[in-house]
Formats: structure tokens, sequence, C-alpha cells
């Protein structure tokens, strides 16, 4: 089993202060501040699993969590005004996962003959 560095719960990228609120499985809710912003924003996201990568400049990256990409924003990740609003897309995509795990589960049984 492969064991993936989780993603940091604070860390910073182009000016943005990033803290994870709270996780559920590969489910995150992160708030975002800067010293300019008025008020803060929120990004609700599933986190996606990467492999160890071999860059062709000798160096490697760890097996990690990392965000979705911009590409799947919208259908993976989304931005929020309010925490509120953040809190219940965090919990309505938890309970879409969970009902979609729940088919899977159910198509994959077999009946024994």
């Amino acid at each position: 089993m492969i064991k993936y560095q989780p993603i940091d719960k604070e860390f910073d990228s182009k000016g943005v202060h990033f803290k994870q609120l709270k996780r559920e499985g590969l489910v995150c809710l992160y708030e975002l501040s800067k010293s300019n912003w008025l008020t803060n924003s929120y990004e609700v996201f599933i986190l996606k699993e990467t492999p160890e990568t071999h860059w062709p400049n000798g160096t490697t990256s760890p097996a990690r969590e990392i965000e979705p990409s911009t590409s799947l924003w919208g259908d993976q990740g989304w931005s929020l005004t309010t925490k509120e609003f953040a809190l219940k897309k965090f919990n309505e995509v938890l309970s879409t996962i969970e009902a979609n795990k729940g088919r899977v589960e159910k198509r994959g049984r077999h009946k024994k003959s």
C-alpha cells in the first residue's frame, strides 16, 4: 500500500494563506486569507493522490496528496465566498461521495450460485 504525504494543514501560495478548517477522507475545507483582502474566502476540494514523480532534473517528489488542477475546478474543487456556503458544500460533497460509494459497492457484489 502506498503511503501518500498528506497535504499541509497550513501553507502559503502566491501570497495567499491557506488554513485547513475541516477534512474527512479526501474532502477538505480551507480558509484563504490575504492581508489586503477585506474578507476571507473558502475552498472545498477533493484531494488527488499522486504517485512518486521523477523529474528530468533528477529530483523526486514523493507520493502525495494534491489539490485538483484548475481544469477540474467546478467538478472536484469549489471556491466559496462565506464559511456558511463552504460548510454546506463540504457536507454536500461528502454526501455525494458516500452515496456513490454505496452504489459502487452494490454493483460490485455478486450472487453466489
